[in-house]
């Protein structure tokens, strides 16, 4: 059974993180401002990828949970996590892809000939088989920053556990 998880901390370092990936990397970010002055409707996207984060995770047998109060994530727990989505990297970009458009589409929006979000319209709202390898650089890069996105909050990624309490690799 997958835990309870509050997504808002997470959407907002998914926010953040976005932000400065635009300036890095030179995108258009039509929402350059902190977490809590942006318009319901993207708040509501960055929570949707916060949620989206423990079933991509899912598909590599992994798992998002809070952290204890004292616990620590140390750089050798993330340096396997890391190396477990590296190994998982297609399955997850896609996943990651699909939930994007899942979200969405339950939120009105619909395939355009380019991103126009007063229409509610993206060029992108198609299968991850279709997309442009420019495109899915992007969602391998998403999945790729998981555990810089999840070390900056309360929670870690770790490997499920099966129900003798084993993970699914022991």
């Amino acid at each position: 059974m997958k835990p309870t998880i509050d997504i808002k901390p997470i959407a907002a370092r998914i926010h953040q993180f976005y932000c400065e990936l635009a300036i890095k990397e030179k995108w258009t970010n039509n929402f350059p401002m902190p977490y809590d002055e942006l318009p319901e409707f993207m708040k509501e996207d960055n929570r949707d990828a916060a949620r989206r984060i423990g079933d991509v995770l899912g598909l590599a047998g992994l798992i998002l949970v809070p952290r204890e109060t004292s616990q620590t994530w140390s750089d050798d727990e993330q340096a396997t996590i890391r190396s477990l989505i590296e190994q998982n990297l297609e399955v997850l970009a896609e996943g990651e892809h699909d939930g994007w458009v899942d979200s969405r589409q339950r939120h009105g929006w619909r395939l355009g000939p380019q991103k126009n979000i007063e229409a509610r319209e993206d060029h992108l709202l198609m299968p991850y088989e279709e997309l442009p390898e420019k495109e899915k650089t992007k969602d391998r890069d998403s999945v790729c920053n998981y555990v810089d996105i999840i070390a900056e909050t309360a929670f870690l990624i770790t490997r499920q556990r099966g129900e003798s309490g084993q993970h699914p690799s022991a």
